[in-house]
């Protein structure tokens, strides 16, 4: 697993110390490293500096609610994964997080099963998604090559074809020259061999 697709920094917010106490023990028996806010203020002061991976958020704080910290997330555009933590009844409330913004979302209390699954689950899709943000990254990245050597080859075909059109008397000269991409394995020159003639070479990569 790549560092830019690893999920090991987990934020959790919640002002009941019991609730942080747990989450806190049981994710860093499983690896991750762990800070605790117990406001939402004291959330968004963390969120100011290097984002956590993953973001447990209580709905119900006092002062700013969950859900606007969620909505402060998802304004910022941080790649967190937030999993909301609801209270026994509240499903709506869980549905208004999951369209605003939320990964998933566990209710209050919670078995040691209904944790790992949404954990898993969500450090999953994390993952996922950073890696094909990866990969994308990579191929604009070999596009935007591709397109400069394209670019570079196009003019070195230009510089090879003739500047200027030969004077013939009798005749006008005219030329028009269009690749079909970027760069075109056709040629054309013209060279004056003397006593009035004028020899013309037309090549085409095609046959």
């Amino acid at each position: 697993m790549s560092e830019t697709a690893a999920v090991s920094r987990v934020l959790v917010v919640d002002d009941s110390l019991v609730i942080r106490l747990l989450l806190c023990r049981v994710l860093e028996a499983r690896g991750y490293r762990v800070e605790s806010a117990e406001s939402g203020e004291a959330a968004l002061q963390r969120l100011a500096g290097r984002p956590p991976d993953l973001l447990f958020l209580d709905v119900a704080l006092p002062g700013i609610s969950g859900l606007d910290v969620l909505r402060a997330v998802r304004a910022r555009g941080l790649d967190t994964a937030v999993i909301l933590i609801t209270a026994s009844g509240s499903e709506a409330v869980a549905v208004e997080a999951l369209r605003g913004g939320a990964d998933d979302y566990l209710r209050k209390p919670f078995s040691n099963e209904e944790f790992a699954a949404v954990l898993e689950r969500t450090v999953r899709r994390l993952e996922l998604s950073r890696r094909n943000a990866a990969l994308q990254r990579e191929l604009d990245e070999k596009r935007r090559q591709l397109e400069q050597e394209l670019a570079r080859a196009a003019e070195v075909q230009a510089g090879l074809l003739p500047r200027a059109a030969p004077t013939l008397p009798g005749w006008e000269l005219a030329v028009r020259f269009y690749p079909a991409r970027e760069v075109s394995g056709d040629f054309y020159d013209w060279q004056e061999v003397g006593h009035g003639s004028l020899a013309l070479t037309v090549g085409d990569v095609m046959g």
